[in-house]
């Protein structure tokens, strides 16, 4: 049997072909996803294609601590080991909202969500060395305004800013999570899918309008949006390689405040406060 991998928001766009394609290449996968109509639909679609049947669903609501540590246990229930954890799911909402836990819900489910997630299965990648953490991000981390002492923007919100500060978020996770697992043989990277056409777009995108025209001329398919996922979950070229921001399956450069080490830091501390892990 193949490797075991957990992929987030993996019941549409990028998150749903990347498990098509890991389900490609034997991966045994758990479709973590808040709808299970959904993850059930999106499972039995990638069993279909690819007959792998080592695909199932598991609820993750990512806006829910007591979701995330609910899912979390299941997921050590259904696997011994774990070698790759996908960290794809991600929202941008119109209006500014708050997660179950009080937090502003972008941030929440991009960044907070992920971090207990990612945290509560850390010993179990530990144990399963060499193993592999994929973090999602975006481009739109270059427009991040990031003010550590107010994460959640309480102040000046926008959808846009809170969208890129999560992005932003990802990638100083990925960079202070990749110093404290340090010779564990655990791997950590983040990337940019690119300018993709899935739901997350559409959502701003109406039929008729200048940006949808743009994204259905431009935009890369899911599948597309989905091949720095499955090189980094996958590829044996980056082995050992860790700490880094990927596009278009190589390793680029990321902003330049997202190399800032002390915010990496501090947002570190304050997450594992927020997240009750301290």
């Amino acid at each position: 049997m193949g490797k075991n991998c957990v992929i987030t928001g993996a019941n549409t766009g990028i998150g749903k072909a990347t498990a098509a394609a890991l389900a490609g290449k034997d991966f045994r996968l758990l479709l973590a996803c808040r709808n299970k109509e959904k993850a059930d639909a999106a499972a039995g679609e990638i069993i279909a294609a690819t007959g792998n049947k080592n695909v199932e669903p598991v609820i993750l609501d990512l806006s829910s601590f007591e979701s995330i540590r609910e899912a979390a246990e299941t997921i050590r229930n259904k696997f011994d080991r774990l070698d790759v954890l996908v960290n794809n799911a991600g929202i941008m909402t119109k209006t500014k909202k708050e997660s179950k836990d009080g937090f502003e819900l972008t941030f929440a489910v991009n960044h907070l969500g992920h971090f207990l997630l990612t945290n509560l299965l850390l010993d179990l990648l530990v144990r399963s060395a060499p193993s592999r953490i994929v973090n999602v991000s975006s481009e739109a981390h270059r427009f991040a305004r990031f003010d550590l002492s107010d994460p959640g923007i309480t102040r000046s919100w926008s959808p846009w800013r809170a969208y890129a500060n999560s992005k932003l978020c990802n990638i100083y996770f990925t960079r202070a999570l990749a110093g404290h697992l340090e010779e564990s043989g655990v791997t950590v990277s983040s990337l940019s899918p690119g300018f993709v056409d899935t739901e997350l777009g559409r959502d701003y995108a109406k039929k008729k309008s200048l940006l949808r025209t743009i994204m259905t001329l431009f935009a890369k398919t899911p599948e597309e949006g989905a091949a720095t996922s499955v090189f980094l979950a996958s590829s044996p070229e980056i082995e050992g390689v860790t700490g880094g921001y990927f596009s278009n399956c190589r390793q680029t450069k990321s902003s330049r405040i997202s190399y800032d080490r002390e915010n990496a830091r501090l947002l570190w501390e304050e997450s594992r406060k927020m997240c009750g892990l301290v």
